[in-house]
């Protein structure tokens, strides 16, 4: 018998879910960008071109834009603002397409499509040449899992990697493969405590994914339980991994995808605590004396020496801007960011944050409405707003 916590289970969905929006291509170098059914240009910041009724965004490269309808998809060239056939057909581009509502479970490399197949975890590939299917499978591919989707597919330059979230004592098991297909390693990575006290078995779920890059996949523990702090960190073209004792909410990386840091904010104490790098070594703690939103969640981005930071609650309204110095942790300034001011009894709510030249990009996601925000990234002005309220 499995006795498992309704408080924990939910706390556990919430990091899961909080973490799909969370890492996408925060840097970026074309001009153009895609919020609430329209084209802006960044420079300018004037829209160029509007797309009737307003079709849900799936992701954003320096090259594409990718909206659809929940069923159909559809690419646009940000250079032309045409129509484009880099998701459909075009998969040369070696483009990963991820979405606000989807797990990270498709990649496109090098004109193969490889997906996980919805109820075994093995990766299924569409050639797109030959039209041809083949499979991706390991001993562990008809294992039982404790949540269908769970799965995750990644791209690392020129392979894929796949980890694969089994029940209780087997955890992850982490395999990278080649484009002939070739297993280059394997890892297990231990997700889950269980005690067995008579005949009953307590599965105690801990460690979850968090986020990644290009580069690194990055696992960890509820920064509210005080029991178990871990962050693991998986080198995805190695396959190392590195522990590292303290739980996170928030991994930094710079443009060239190196980890510069891990933070963590304590929404009761409002204390943000900046970590170097790899190591739990603590370079600094910045009180947040702020009383604008009922926050207990942080979207991070570095650029140069300043520190971005939106901070929100992932079930209530509301979000804050402010800057802080990276290596002391002075505050550099903060913004005046407006609102979408709901009430609602069932809420979600996430930040996403961008760097285009000169200006942070604030893209708010909630229930009741969104937004995008540009900010002066050296004082914190306001130089652009836009709310749509459903």
């Amino acid at each position: 018998m499995k006795k498992y916590s309704k408080a924990l289970f939910i706390a556990i969905f919430l990091l899961f879910a909080g973490s799909l929006f969370a890492q996408k291509n925060q840097f970026l170098d074309n001009n153009i960008f895609y919020t609430n059914g329209y084209f802006i240009d960044l420079d300018s910041l004037i829209i160029r071109k509007q797309l009737s009724g307003g079709p849900v965004c799936y992701g954003q490269d320096n090259k594409y834009v990718f909206t659809g309808d929940g069923h159909n998809l559809v690419s646009w060239d940000k250079s032309t603002l045409q129509q484009s056939a880099a998701f459909d057909t075009a998969l040369f581009y070696d483009v990963s397409v991820t979405s606000y509502g989807f797990n990270w479970n498709i990649v496109y490399l090098n004109g193969k499509k490889y997906s996980i197949e919805p109820k075994k975890n093995r990766i299924v590939i569409h050639d797109i040449n030959n039209n041809g299917t083949s499979e991706i499978s390991d001993m562990y591919s008809d294992f039982k899992r404790n949540i269908n989707g769970r799965d995750l597919l990644f791209k690392n330059g020129g392979n894929v990697v796949h980890v694969k979230d089994l029940e209780g004592e087997y955890g992850y098991i982490i395999s990278s493969y080649d484009e002939n297909q070739k297993e280059l390693y394997s890892k297990q990575l231990p997700h889950t405590k269980i005690e067995i006290k008579g005949n009953t078995h307590h599965h105690e779920r801990i460690l979850n994914y968090l986020t990644h890059n290009s580069r690194y996949v990055i696992f960890t523990t509820s920064v509210f339980s005080g029991e178990f702090s871990q962050t693991a960190v998986l080198e995805m073209a190695t396959g190392n991994i590195t522990d590292i004792p303290i739980s996170t909410d928030g991994v930094l990386f710079d443009s060239e995808d190196n980890i510069s840091g891990l933070f963590q904010y304590d929404g009761k104490s409002k204390e943000i605590i900046f970590y170097d790098k790899l190591s739990d070594d603590i370079l600094w703690k910045y009180k947040y004396n702020q009383n604008i939103v009922y926050a207990s969640s942080v979207t991070a981005l570095i650029l140069g020496d300043k520190l971005i930071l939106a901070i929100y609650h992932p079930i209530s309204t509301g979000s804050d801007l402010l800057a802080l110095d990276l290596n002391t942790g002075k505050l550099l300034w903060h913004a005046n960011v407006e609102q979408v001011n709901a009430s609602h009894s069932e809420y979600y709510n996430t930040v996403n944050l961008y760097a285009y030249k000169d200006k942070v990009l604030m893209e708010g996601i909630e229930s009741y409405g969104k937004y995008l925000q540009v900010f002066n990234i050296n004082t914190g002005a306001a130089l652009y707003s836009d709310l749509y309220s459903y």
